[in-house]
């Protein structure tokens, strides 16, 4: 099943939740990576999580 009809399953379902993409569309592509975050912004998702870490 292709993330386009399961997004628009989930909003029909839950039309007041915003939906996040988490670490971008680790389904896809390699999680945390930029061709994952251009995958994901192509879809209908409120915003897109990632995780960072600050080295000293």
């Amino acid at each position: 099943m292709s993330y386009n009809i399961v997004m628009k399953t989930m909003i029909k379902k839950y039309p007041n939740t915003k939906f996040i993409a988490h670490r971008g569309l680790p389904s896809k592509v390699l999680e945390n990576t930029l061709e994952g975050f251009k995958k994901a912004a192509k879809l209908p998702f409120f915003g897109i999580e990632t995780d960072i870490h600050l080295n000293p």
